[in-house]
């Protein structure tokens, strides 16, 4: 955003008079309705902030957010997706005003909140969003945004989930979009799958749901927000153990951002040169471990394959109630960041899984630091996404892996790319 008004919403429609002295609306955006009204050539200079008497042909008139420009001479209302003019008083219109003739400063008075506050959910994801996308406003304008709805939403669903309440049916919209991660969407879709009884969907969104909220800039969201979704998180942690220690680390991070509990867990090794110089006669395997529960992740070197890693994923005391996970490891190889999923599943010594690599050189950095995917969430993924974690079976032979591959493939929608790349790799295995 700039000095310059501009439409803060994608569509505009300028404004003629229809019959009976009724407000008529001339076609959205000029008839370029799918174009951002900001990008239209008609609104790089002239314009300025209006608030524009609305009189609908059933309704109460009404003052709709506009611009006017004098030469030539044209008013246009701001429209909401469903082509509606978006209301405004004028001590909004004033604290729009302001904020757009500061810009890039982007600090809000105590009294410019109050008005902004005071105005419609549409008009002020408008405003946030527009300052997000233009520039880098300071989190407190992201608390403009509907965060009562929100916290109204979390706390039914950490009721659900705690046996106590049914499943809230809500939605948040696009509403949270600027703050960034789509956790909301996470939100819905864990609601969904226990509305459903679908316990693949419920987890899905769980693990979703974390994943994408780490990665949030907490900041821009509100302390009772904030708290609002660490008794969610907590909650989701307590429902599912592959996702607590991830929970633990989000719930400890909302509750004060001062510390760095969301950060990857992580170790860098040079276990490959330590095994090039331990080659002699009755040398041993060189390993570092990274533990995050109930998973120990053991990145294992034999010094006789010295470009050979072997990564291997145990567990503890963990229950029967998965046929299998895959958990995201991700390593730096010479620079290049690879990400892997080591297929964990029921074998004789328990839920356990591994992958081994070759050709691996020099030093290299581990990390995890996200929860487990169920079969069901690798739909969510790309061809490229998988392809490193199957690439191991054209010289590895691992059954209880392949088969859970397998099972994976069969579970994804008709046509799904990823399908031909699971099959290709399990194909070549020896």
């Amino acid at each position: 955003m700039n000095e310059r008004h501009r439409p803060l919403s994608d569509w505009v429609a300028a404004v003629d008079q229809g019959p009976h002295n009724r407000t008529r609306l001339l076609p959205i955006n000029d008839g370029a309705d799918r174009r951002d009204a900001r990008q239209l050539t008609k609104f790089r200079s002239g314009w300025r902030r209006a608030a524009v008497s609305v009189r609908p042909a059933d309704g109460v008139e009404f003052t709709a957010l506009g611009l006017l420009r004098d030469d030539p001479s044209e008013v246009v209302i701001e429209l909401d997706g469903a082509g509606r003019p978006i209301p405004i008083a004028n001590s909004g219109l004033r604290a729009i005003e302001a904020v757009e003739r500061r810009w890039p400063a982007s600090e809000l008075t105590s009294a410019e909140t109050a008005d902004l506050g005071a105005e419609s959910v549409v008009l002020r994801h408008a405003l946030v969003d527009r300052l997000d996308s233009e520039g880098s406003p300071v989190p407190e304008v992201y608390w403009l945004l509907p965060w009562d709805l929100l916290v109204v939403f979390a706390d039914r669903l950490t009721a659900a989930l705690n046996g106590g309440a049914a499943v809230p049916a809500m939605r948040m919209r696009h509403w949270f979009g600027p703050v960034g991660t789509r956790f909301t969407a996470a939100m819905e879709q864990l609601a969904e799958g226990i509305r459903r009884g679908d316990q693949g969907m419920a987890r899905t969104g769980a693990a979703a749901f974390l994943r994408r909220l780490q990665r949030v800039e907490a900041h821009r969201i509100p302390p009772q927000a904030r708290d609002a979704l660490a008794r969610l998180v907590q909650a989701v942690g307590a429902a599912n153990e592959f996702h607590a220690y991830w929970a633990r680390r989000i719930f400890e991070f909302l509750r004060d951002l001062d510390i760095e509990v969301t950060r990857p867990k992580q170790v860098r090794l040079s276990s490959l040169a330590a095994a090039t110089a331990n080659t002699g006669p009755g040398a041993g395997t060189v390993a570092e471990s990274l533990v995050v529960p109930p998973f120990t992740v053991t990145f294992d070197v034999d010094p006789r394959r010295t470009t050979t890693l072997t990564i291997i994923v145990e567990t503890t005391g963990v229950r029967d109630t998965e046929d299998a996970v895959f958990l995201p490891v991700d390593l730096l190889l010479a620079d290049e960041m690879l990400r892997f999923y080591i297929a964990v599943t029921h074998r004789p010594e328990g839920f356990a899984g591994w992958l081994e690599l070759h050709g691996v050189e020099g030093t290299y950095q581990a990390t995890v630091n996200e929860p487990p995917l169920g079969a069901g969430e690798m739909a969510t993924l790309t061809a490229e996404d998988i392809r490193p974690s199957l690439l191991p079976f054209r010289y590895m032979s691992d059954l209880p892996a392949s088969a859970a591959w397998a099972r994976t493939a069969a579970q994804l929608p008709t046509g799904s790319p990823l399908i031909s790349v699971i099959d290709s790799a399990l194909g070549e295995m020896p």
